[in-house]
């Protein structure tokens, strides 16, 4: 689950814009 790590960045990224 490390390399999850970037894929969940951009969702909460993508959340907030």
């Amino acid at each position: 689950m490390v390399r999850d790590t970037k894929a969940q960045c951009i969702v909460i990224l993508f959340y907030f814009g």
